[in-house]
């Protein structure tokens, strides 16, 4: 069914897990990089921000909050070692990619999809876990098939699927890339050899989709037109392409992830992604609110894949654990610092994060690793004890000898 866009955009992440003995070091290599730039979060800039997120929460994804101007400048003064060690001790650090751009203009046929990369950031926590995030727009076209399309295509841009399938009317708005090989290439670079991902059973072959779309409010004037387009909306939420048959239902959309948070507007989610499609009838709808969706909301979206990732990292590494002891530090301080801590006031915020978390399972992943704490503590006491009570009996083996040997010298 046709149905034009008034404006939309679409967020690639990409998740990565450094060796966390090595992340001072990954640090270093993304501050002596010249097109990786600090980026920092100040309070009247980024009031928006500041304001959403609780103290905890800044905290924890926002380090330059609790700095003045003063010490910032001081930091971006130092030498790239000295500013690695600082920063690698804060919890989380953002870069942002400054893209090289070049007068290629377009390449390939008119008929591909044709699309613009003109945000990159790389986002890391100082236990390791990483993202990229690339933001694009699709260019020259405001048909919302090609947005769904692009979208199922360039998620596996960086996997093999991507080159078996060879999708050639995907086309590279190349002044920044030549073609997608250039992208993947690029995003190696970035992440080196992260080995991590695929040791804690981590999926980066395929990108997180997050999205933003505004439809023509000549398509989407009262709440009754949507449901013309549920199927549509099933596809973008679950990143399929436009000639996917579905049969969308009401039963779906209660049991699912699903948000209508007030008129013209629907948040899809998914284990793939987080969708939100908007009508232009309101001007809010391409105005303010997709910049909220990229700023606020994005965070906290990247805030509960890192709950995610973290949990299935430390439930790795109880499996095969030989000091319990470390592990179980990174499990106290993950649900000190993270897991028990409120993130917003927001009402909105919190109702996405309560969806993300159920569509992802968080809860289930956090009690699996519970269970195996709990049985190792036991486990790791039981053994604590065993040895204590044995250096106990041998100590007490050692003062009946001493006593006897003293007690000899006596009656001598």
């Amino acid at each position: 069914m046709e149905l034009k866009t008034k404006y939309q955009y679409t967020y690639f992440i990409h998740p990565y897990v450094i060796d966390e003995r090595k992340y001072d070091k990954y640090i270093l290599k993304l501050v002596k990089n010249k097109r990786c730039k600090l980026k920092i979060f100040e309070r009247e800039k980024d009031i928006n921000i500041y304001k959403y997120f609780l103290p905890k929460a800044r905290e924890l994804l926002f380090w330059s909050f609790g700095l003045d101007r003063n010490k910032i400048k001081k930091l971006q003064e130092m030498d790239y070692d000295t500013k690695a060690i600082i920063l690698s001790k804060y919890n989380c650090v953002t870069f942002e990619y400054i893209l090289e751009k070049n007068i290629q203009g377009k390449l390939g046929e008119n008929n591909g999809i044709f699309f613009d990369l003109n945000k990159v950031e790389i986002i890391c926590f100082s236990t390791g876990v990483c993202f990229i995030i690339l933001k694009a727009i699709i260019e020259n076209s405001n048909d919302f098939q090609d947005i769904l399309d692009f979208n199922y295509k360039f998620k596996d841009i960086n996997s093999e699927i991507y080159k078996m399938n060879k999708y050639e009317n995907i086309r590279i708005q190349s002044d920044k890339f030549n073609n997608s090989e250039d992208i993947t290439k690029f995003i190696k670079d970035i992440t080196g050899k992260s080995t991590g991902s695929k040791e804690f059973n981590i999926d980066n072959q395929s990108f997180l989709v997050y999205a933003y779309t505004c439809i023509d409010g000549e398509y989407w004037k009262s709440e009754h037109d949507f449901e013309k387009y549920s199927n549509e909306f099933y596809k973008y939420t679950n990143i399929k392409p436009s000639t996917y048959n579905i049969d969308f239902s009401k039963e779906y959309e209660r049991n699912n992830g699903i948000i209508s948070s007030w008129n013209y507007t629907k948040f899809g989610i998914s284990k793939m992604g987080s969708v939100l499609i908007t009508s232009g009838i309101q001007a809010d709808n391409y105005t303010k609110l997709p910049y909220e969706y990229e700023n606020e909301y994005l965070y906290t979206y990247i805030l509960i894949l890192y709950k995610k990732l973290m949990l299935k990292k430390i439930n790795a590494l109880f499996s095969k654990v030989q000091n319990f002891r470390n592990v179980k530090n990174q499990f106290i301080q993950f649900t000190q610092k993270v897991w028990i801590q409120d993130v917003t006031d927001d009402e909105l915020g919190n109702k996405l994060m309560d969806m993300w978390s159920r569509t992802l399972r968080i809860d289930d992943i956090y009690a699996k690793a519970k269970n195996k704490y709990d049985i190792m503590y036991k486990d790791y006491n039981i053994e604590k004890t065993r040895k204590t009570n044995k250096w106990i009996m041998v100590l007490l083996i050692l003062s009946l000898i001493l006593n006897i040997i003293n007690f000899s010298k006596l009656l001598g």
